[in-house]
């Protein structure tokens, strides 16, 4: 949805009519547009009339309602303009709390050993990382942007990684999202020597990719996107030694261009261990018929069982 003022775009609502289906039940969704923890309309701030600009884009969407079984907007941040659209309209009680999104507040320490005091995550991990560095020699390395042969490593580590947790680990609801050859085109061409885009990789002394985070920067906020370590050093916590490799270079003269690093959306204890800090997401879920009310059911019976 697009909406027009005085000849100038001044809001764009990125949504899709998706099609779902659930065993013999199918339905008509209105959702977000792609993928990501922060989802959100995209609005003109300069015209200084945010909120009317949002219930324009309600309105259609109220006038087209008949065209949908369920309005589903997930993964939107609690401190925005939308959901404080949402909060004080008609669309209150279908507004609910979806999960935290754990950040930590680099700018809240004023050195690396300080925060190191705070959390003692920090302090178990570099005893792993000593054990590392003397039997591998590792590098820890920072790149803005990547390229498509680095891309290329980042794919085989994650599904290597993926293959890992579905057979040994029984995860059986966890899903490549590098399987997609649609979705790895869309990331070539958003990542491919993209300046925002923070890759942070670990490789042992003959350049083999161990573990990376693939993150990118907005303002002063690093999101951190995707990663991946390889199973055969699962035992030295690898993961977390590629955080603590990152954190280290943020109090650095090169990284202290990042004042917060967001763990993406979720409330995995391991996050908890490096932060006390959180924000919300929300989700808006509005029935338009029938079965969209039992769409609905069945959402909070799954959200319910896990």
């Amino acid at each position: 949805m697009v909406i027009i003022h005085n000849n100038q775009i001044v809001g764009i609502a990125p949504f899709v009519e998706k099609q779902n289906k659930k065993g013999l039940l199918k339905w008509t969704s209105l959702e977000f547009m792609g993928m990501g923890d922060y989802r959100n309309v995209i609005i003109n701030r300069q015209e200084g009339n945010e909120q009317s600009i949002i219930k324009k884009i309600f309105t259609v969407i109220s006038n087209m309602q008949n065209k949908w079984d369920l309005i589903n907007l997930t993964h939107i941040k609690h401190d925005s303009t939308l959901a404080n659209y949402l909060l004080k309209t008609q669309y209150n009680k279908h507004f609910k709390y979806m999960k935290e999104c754990p950040q930590i507040k680099l700018s809240q320490h004023k050195k690396f050993e300080e925060f190191q005091r705070k959390y003692p995550v920090a302090k178990r991990t570099r005893k792993r990382l000593n054990k590392l560095q003397r039997e591998t020699q590792y590098n820890f390395k920072v790149e803005k942007g990547i390229t498509e042969a680095t891309l290329d490593e980042f794919m085989a580590l994650y599904t290597k990684e993926n293959n890992h947790l579905v057979k040994d680990k029984n995860r059986r609801n966890r899903k490549n999202i590098y399987a997609n050859k649609f979705m790895v085109e869309f990331l070539r061409n958003i990542l491919k020597n993209n300046e925002k885009v923070r890759a942070f990789t670990i490789r042992d002394s003959t350049g083999k990719l161990l573990s990376y985070k693939l993150a990118y920067q907005y303002n002063n906020i690093l999101h951190s996107w995707n990663g991946a370590y390889d199973p055969n050093y699962l035992k030295y916590s690898i993961g977390k030694i590629t955080y603590y490799e990152m954190l280290s270079h943020f109090f650095t003269d090169s990284g202290k261009e990042v004042a917060t690093l967001d763990l993406g959306a979720g409330r995995y204890p391991w996050k908890f261990e490096w932060t006390s800090y959180f924000i919300f997401n929300y989700k808006l879920q509005v029935p338009l018929n029938k079965k969209g009310t039992i769409v609905q059911k069945l959402y909070q019976i799954h959200h319910c069982i896990n």
